[in-house]
């Protein structure tokens, strides 16, 4: 069970992540080589979920330029209240949602969507809520802004503001997703570790067995943020959870053949 194991690339380690009885070949990675994967997999997961629909989304208006001075209709700040000549509904039923409806006095968090959309942004009058799933939910008032005037024209001045919150945005998911391999890591290995132990795999520390649940989720992971990228289903919860309970599978399954490969 002890064998040494030579130290696998991303991509080798992706491809075993789905076959439970080559676990022994993962299970003796170093600690450095699984955070490596945790960050490298975050990365990847965050370019489908976040990166490509943004960027998707910008081009499809043929950028912020064309979004603020063309597509959008004539906006007005002032006094801490926003004026807008028609009611904006963009993307919706996609990964990115924008609803800027004055009409309304201010929005509430209810009526963000969280469970359908990756980021969606909820404009009314006198306030701005802001929902992206790494930084979870922002409100801003328009009236702490000061004395600030703007338009159509002034949105522009707001580019290296916007490409800041994005670029900071694109990190934080990152970092969400991390943790959540993680946290998903720990709760797996928790389930498994004193089970397993008692049918003779003493050898499998915890921590072993917290990577391993790491790499089960690997594939649920990658299918959860391919539908995000591509909206296909428009609750993506559902895939998630789905996904966690298939992943435990491959673990169990994955320690089943390690505790046959111990007994051998």
């Amino acid at each position: 069970m002890e064998t040494e194991t030579q130290s696998l690339g991303f991509f080798d380690q992706v491809i075993l992540s789905v076959q439970p009885k080559k676990y022994g070949e993962l299970v003796n990675q170093n600690r450095r080589k699984v955070f490596s994967y945790v960050i490298m997999l975050s990365l990847c997961l965050s370019i489908m979920q976040f990166l490509i629909p943004a960027a998707g989304w910008f081009l499809s208006f043929g950028g912020l330029d064309n979004l603020f001075t063309e597509v959008l209709p004539a906006i007005e700040l002032q006094n801490g209240r926003l004026s807008v000549e028609d009611k904006i509904e963009i993307g919706e039923g996609s990964a990115t949602h924008i609803l800027i409806d004055t009409e309304r006095v201010a929005m509430e968090e209810s009526d963000l969507k969280t469970e359908e959309y990756i980021s969606e942004i909820l404009v009314a009058e006198e306030n701005m809520m802001v929902y992206t799933s790494g930084m979870g939910v922002m409100e801003m008032r328009f009236a702490d802004f000061g004395n600030v005037s703007l338009d159509n024209a002034g949105l522009l001045s707001l580019k290296p503001f916007i490409y800041t919150v994005l670029a900071f945005s694109f990190l934080m998911q990152i970092a969400s997703g991390a943790f959540d391999l993680l946290l998903w890591g720990a709760l797996m290995a928790l389930c498994c570790w004193g089970p397993f132990r008692l049918k003779g795999t003493e050898q499998l520390s915890f921590g072993k067995i917290m990577a391993l649940g790491i790499y089960a989720q690997t594939a649920a992971k990658l299918v959860t943020a391919f539908n995000a990228s591509a909206h296909l289903i428009s609750n993506n919860f559902i895939i998630y959870y789905a996904g966690m309970m298939i992943s435990m599978m491959l673990l169990m399954n994955g320690l089943r053949k390690l505790e046959g490969q111990a007994h051998e």
